[in-house]
């Protein structure tokens, strides 16, 4: 049930681990395209989301939309954190119209 885990340090230095309990596979999505960081980056309330306060995420990409109760539940497509933890900026404007200026995220 458990998985060994060895890895080497400096000289004969070694860490070893066992790991126990139940095993997840996982997959990973797509990778985040240019146009949705410049399009997709609004929250569900429609403001604007930057950077994450919790890793070094440089800007929120939507996710699907699920059915949530909380804003905190909605989870940032490309870190995995949550949308609260990014930093909170202006309204949505439509790409489409001629008012849209793609936001300047540092990084």
């Amino acid at each position: 049930w458990g998985r060994d885990i060895t890895a080497r340090r400096v000289g004969s230095e070694r860490i070893v681990a066992r790991l126990a309990g139940p095993w997840l596979e996982v997959f990973t999505d797509r990778p985040v395209q240019e146009r949705e960081e410049r399009e997709c980056n609004f929250d569900p309330l429609g403001r604007l989301r930057g950077r994450c306060s919790r890793c070094s995420c440089r800007c929120y990409v939507a996710t699907q939309p699920e059915l949530v109760d909380r804003l905190d539940h909605v989870a940032c497509r490309r870190c995995g954190c949550p949308v609260t933890g990014h930093e909170q900026g202006g309204e949505w404007v439509d790409p489409e119209s001629a008012d849209f200026v793609p936001p300047a995220f540092p990084g």
